[in-house]
């Protein structure tokens, strides 16, 4: 980033990454190009190249605002008794690092680290060296001169902001960190405490890191070995680089590496992990779930991974058989899930849906493993669910009901476990009207009780005012209304929550024939924990939280902020 400052003596300014080079006497153009840092480029393989900036490959020069200071903490007066120790000052004043904001940019280029994809070896700590920029101008400018430089995460003393995938390189501090490490820039601010906020910020996010990498936190500063390390300790034990931030600017404020260090330690120490059930995709999840409910079940539910139409309705079936939900493809049952149906040694599947939807193919190789194959259909999913809803009740003296909107999945997600738990089926419904099947079933059930999950705009006023004993559960958003939904039926189950996405279907659809089975709930979130739930959490008495879904669909950082509010 642009770095230029000025304390009492005039700053010898250097370029990050790739400083043009001065061609010595009789050196041609060639020459000049294939050296960049004391790397002759002509010794690297194809793959080995792609540490290389860009634009340092094509010999171009860095572009002039892309600064780093050589400010060393030798260069700064001895400030240490000017400031409060910043540590102690930070937990004084219990300061709470800010969320992750996720803004990978597109235009960065993707490659792995040297052992592959998501083998990530330590974290490179930065600064932008620039007094005058913020944290979205220094990723403006990042954006500009990518092919020349960019790193995978800024913090300040408000936000941190994630840039890049960290389970992908980038062009932080030369061609050997580069192959190796996830580089996280501290954007410079103006005041003792927007630095300590920063810093508690920093260490937050870096000690996340380490910990979900499981790398603990080694401080390489001496030795050349370890899991954190400075842009000085890479300039000097790896090179490829000649920079020596963050100690610089650290000394401003009194500030030592060691002092950091024992704040990322402390902050490690702190992170603990949320039980998480997940696999690669959304059909191995599916398994993983049932792994963790089910050593046998004679019956399975099979629904399709790729859309909710029919799946919606089927989590009070799976609970009536105590059976878990499996996934699969249309038109081939996938390997996992059939090895699954093997070792529950399953007696009969229910398919949910029509040929259309899960195919012939699949209903055949079902059947050749011996197993009993009941399709449940319709000519669209009303009627399937309707179909479902004749089957759970039969035999049964139940009288209520579930309504949601069955052209959006999170409403049917939210009361899903509770449904099945009471055995009572979900029935779908347009925004204004009762699809016949549903008209219908309604007619031939005649229930005492229909319970509308979800906003006016998910079933409008004048349908509701068309049936008879309703009520309704709803709040502002389908996050608000999964913790509504928890709030109504929270007497009759126990406080442990599962947590899923409510962006996509298949995992909460999954995760619900489990918690109905434990007799809990399933709670919603997005790349943030939403106030409500946050709100629910602290206040509900939430004993224990386990994640269903990968960390791209329930994210580190919305993992941290759970495990916070589950302490408060």
């Amino acid at each position: 980033m642009r770095k230029i400052f000025n304390i009492t003596v005039i700053l010898i300014i250097t370029l990050l990454l790739g400083t043009p080079f001065e061609v010595a006497a009789g050196e041609d153009e060639s020459t000049k190009k294939a050296n960049i840092d004391g790397i002759d480029l002509n010794t690297l393989t194809e793959d080995e190249l792609i540490y290389i900036p860009e634009a340092q490959r094509e010999g171009k020069e860095v572009d002039e605002g892309y600064l780093h200071s050589n400010l060393d903490a030798a260069d700064i007066p001895v400030l240490y008794n000017t400031y409060p120790n910043v540590n102690k000052y930070i937990k004084d004043k219990g300061f709470q690092a800010a969320s992750v904001e996720y803004n990978h940019l597109d235009r960065l280029k993707k490659f792995p680290y040297r052992d592959g994809y998501g083998e990530v070896e330590g974290v490179v700590a930065h600064e932008t060296a620039n007094p005058n920029s913020t944290i979205d101008g220094e990723i403006a400018w990042m954006k500009r001169n990518h092919k020349n430089a960019f790193v995978h995460a800024f913090v300040d003393h408000e936000r941190i902001i994630e840039t890049h995938p960290l389970d992908l390189g980038a062009w932080g501090a030369g061609f050997y960190a580069n192959q190796r490490f996830v580089h996280v820039e501290l954007v410079r601010v103006h005041s003792f405490d927007e630095f300590a906020r920063s810093i508690n910020n920093y260490a937050e996010y870096i000690a996340g890191i380490l910990f979900d990498y499981n790398l603990g936190v080694t401080s390489a500063e001496t030795t050349g070995e370890g899991s954190l390390w400075s842009h000085k300790a890479v300039s000097k034990f790896l090179g490829g680089t000649n920079h020596v931030d963050p100690h610089g600017y650290f000394g401003i404020y009194g500030y030592k590496w060691d002092d950091f260090v024992k704040l990322v330690k402390e902050k490690h120490n702190n992170q603990v992990k949320l039980e998480r059930i997940a696999g690669n995709d959304r059909y191995q999840t599916a398994v993983e779930v049932s792994k963790e409910g089910w050593n046998k079940s004679d019956v399975v539910v099979l629904a399709r991974g790729d859309e909710y139409a029919d799946a919606l309705a089927g989590v009070p079936l799976a609970k009536k058989h105590d059976a878990p939900v499996l996934l699969t493809r249309s038109n081939i049952l996938t390997r996992l899930t059939k090895e699954e149906i093997a070792r529950l040694k399953t007696n009969k599947v229910f398919i949910l849906g029509s040929k259309k939807a899960i195919g012939k193919n699949v209903e055949k190789d079902i059947l050749s493993m011996g197993i009993e194959v009941e399709r449940i259909e319709g000519a669209d999913r009303t009627e399937t669910a309707a179909n479902i809803a004749r089957n759970l009740l039969s035999n049964s003296t139940n009288k209520k009901v579930v309504l949601v909107n069955g052209y959006d999945f999170p409403d049917a997600l939210s009361v899903a476990s509770y449904a099945g738990k009471a055995g009572m089926p979900i029935l779908l419904a347009k925004v204004n009207k009762l699809p016949d099947a549903t008209k219908k079933v309604l007619d031939d059930l005649n229930p005492k009780k229909t319970t509308i999950i979800g906003g006016k705009k998910a079933i409008n006023n004048k349908l509701e005012s068309s049936l008879p004993n309703v009520n309704r559960i709803a709040g502002n958003d389908r996050f608000d209304t999964a913790v509504e939904v928890a709030r109504h039926f929270e007497k009759d189950v126990k406080n442990d929550y599962y947590v899923t996405t409510g962006r996509s279907f298949p995992d909460a659809i999954t995760g619900a024939a489990l918690a109905a089975k434990e007799a809990t709930g399933i709670l919603l979130v997005h790349d943030q924990v939403p106030k409500t739930l946050a709100s629910f959490i602290e206040n509900e008495n939430t004993n224990k939280i386990k994640i269903i879904g990968g960390t791209q669909v329930v994210t580190n950082d919305v993992e941290r902020k759970l495990i916070y509010y589950l302490s408060q």
